[in-house]
């Protein structure tokens, strides 16, 4: 127990160098997450995909209402005719309008004579021109 009771010497130790001073520190660096080409790329390829679906929906949507069965106009016109007839059975004014307006639709369909924009007189001179409807190209009464 002798040895435990004498004082530790421990040697002294050199003083330090002098270190770097702190006057000349600076902050971190900040590196940008992105480089602006990358930017620039990410944002044509985003309207490059943003355009091919909007293009997809709507050759989508066109092709999906080319596809649907529609009657054929003078089909359409006899049923709407009839539904007139039964639709008004005293009252002969409208009637005239109902029957004027499924004549109108069909020579619009069917024929392809703007029918529904015109007043009579204008309708009437475009089925004196109108080919399929007057062939010989002589005027009709009005």
């Amino acid at each position: 127990m002798f040895l435990a009771q004498l004082p530790a010497q421990s040697p002294q130790l050199p003083d330090l160098p002098p270190g770097p001073s702190l006057d000349r520190v600076r902050g971190p660096i900040e590196i940008p997450p992105y480089e602006p080409w990358q930017i620039g790329v990410m944002v044509t390829l985003a309207v490059l995909v943003l355009g091919l679906l909007i293009w997809g929906i709507v050759r989508f949507l066109r092709t999906r209402n080319n596809r649907t069965q529609t009657e054929l106009p003078h089909l359409t016109a006899i049923t709407e005719l009839n539904t007139a007839a039964e639709l008004t059975t005293e009252d002969d004014e409208r009637f005239a309008v109902l029957s004027s307006l499924a004549l109108r639709r069909y020579f619009e369909t069917g024929k392809g004579i703007a029918a529904l924009g015109r007043t009579s007189r204008e309708f009437l001179h475009a089925l004196d021109r109108h080919p399929q409807i007057n062939p010989r190209g002589t005027q009709l009464t009005h």
